[in-house]
């Protein structure tokens, strides 16, 4: 079914919003794509949605391009990645801070994800956008010594955590927060949830961290076959519900394809292939691979699979009808998947549904 004029110009800024930041991109292929003047706020929208305003940024930099976009948006984006770079700045500091804190106790963290493009001295180029701050304590004494040290120091769970079942289950405990620093920090039991410890096993993951110094303290990342791994299960089974709907932000995939240009020349390497191919990630990550094929120009191997690219479109042209088929697909895929991995969840379950049906009474 088509879309409307409205909805097929939301469609094409995010094609062009993703192919404008990709690594595989050429000067030639974003201008020949080149927005048409109505389609701008589309394209900051996309942007925006996706966590992508600072790539969005430094790609038109880049490809010598920033010169060509309407002069407000040129001075959007300036303010914009200033005051990225200035969150940025800040998330660096609260890192340093934890880190001596663990350090000072002979704990090492292993610092994930976006907090990962913090530990570098060019760290104000970065443009990764985060959320929250992720590290792992390898050891489980360590950790319940990491978690009883910033207590110490004032870091707090929410109080609706309290509310939330599954935390002793969880790959990392309730997140923390403390009023002197602005992002949330979760503490990591292992990189991801159990059920994929095929893909990313933390005994193998832990003997081959990257370990390092600076002046706060020994810290450690994943190596790179394992950081480019977990960015892609964060794009796909660790998106829990935006995956089924085609909602995962840009900026998850975009962090993927990045680190596979950066550590495989763009290309998935044998040994990541493998990892991909066990089932509690296989399908999700050929769909992935279609995507970033689709919207980020990276090479794929092997058959495709159109699934989460057609949800992306039906997401904005038919969003109701999508939100039935991705909630449906939800419960069956992680609800009941999830279950099945791990019956002994079923009575947590059945206390949480009566003590809802009770309420409603």
């Amino acid at each position: 079914m088509a879309g409307t004029p409205e909805q097929d110009a939301r469609l094409r800024a995010l094609k062009w919003t993703a192919r404008a930041v990709s690594p595989f991109s050429s000067r030639e292929a974003i201008a020949s794509e080149w927005p048409r003047e109505a389609d701008w706020p589309h394209v900051v929208a996309a942007a925006d949605r996706g966590l992508l305003l600072p790539s969005l940024k430094r790609a038109l930099d880049r490809h010598a391009l920033a010169g060509d976009v309407p002069h407000e948006l040129g001075a959007f984006l300036d303010m914009v990645f200033t005051l990225h770079v200035e969150r940025r700045t800040v998330l660096r500091r609260q890192v340093k801070a934890i880190n001596r804190l663990l350090a000072g106790a002979g704990i090492r963290p292993v610092w994930l994800k976006g907090a990962e493009t913090l530990l570098g001295p060019d760290f104000a180029s970065g443009t990764r956008v985060m959320l929250d701050l992720d590290l792992w304590v390898i050891e489980p004494a360590a950790q319940q010594e990491a978690l009883r040290l910033m207590a110490g120091a004032g870091w707090r769970s929410p109080p609706e955590t309290d509310r939330q079942r599954g935390w002793a289950e969880s790959h990392h405990f309730k997140p923390l927060k403390h009023e002197d620093w602005p992002a949330f920090v979760e503490l990591h039991r292992s990189p991801t949830e159990r059920w994929q410890a095929g893909v990313i096993a933390p005994e193998a993951a832990a003997a081959s961290i990257r370990w390092a110094d600076w002046d706060a303290g020994p810290f450690g990342r994943l190596s790179p076959l394992d950081g480019a791994l977990l960015a892609i299960i964060q794009a796909t089974s660790m998106a829990y519900a935006d995956f089924p709907l085609g909602r995962v932000r840009l900026m998850k995939s975009l962090d993927a394809v990045e680190r596979i240009v950066r550590e495989f020349g763009g290309i998935i390497p044998p040994a990541m292939a493998a990892r991909l191919a066990q089932p509690a990630i296989r399908t999700k990550a050929r769909q992935w691979l279609t995507f970033a094929a689709t919207y980020f120009g990276m090479p794929q191997e092997g058959g495709p699979d159109d699934t989460y690219c057609r949800a992306v479109v039906r997401d904005i042209r038919h969003p109701r009808l999508n939100a039935a088929l991705g909630h449906g697909a939800d419960i069956l895929q992680r609800r009941l998947g999830g279950l099945a991995r791990e019956p002994q969840r079923l009575p947590g379950i059945v206390v949480d549904m009566t003590a809802k049906a009770l309420r409603l009474r």
